[in-house]
């Protein structure tokens, strides 16, 4: 099952996805998911990539634009 996460979302919000739990008596019932949002660490090889990064130009210098 792919589940979309709302831009803005923040750790801790539940979302509920009908019809899509266990089945009840008469129906299904809805799913509750809790997201748990976890920010990853400092990556020391991207932070010297960004460092090291040149612009190499205007793309559209050719085109006129």
């Amino acid at each position: 099952m792919n589940l979309k996460v709302p831009a803005g979302s923040s750790s801790g919000k539940t979302l509920r996805l009908k019809d899509r739990g266990f089945h009840g008596k008469t129906a299904r019932g809805d799913l509750l998911v809790t997201l748990m949002i976890e920010i990853p660490g400092a990556d020391p090889k991207l932070a010297e990539f960004v460092a090291d990064w040149t612009d190499q130009g205007n793309p559209r210098a050719r085109l006129g634009v």
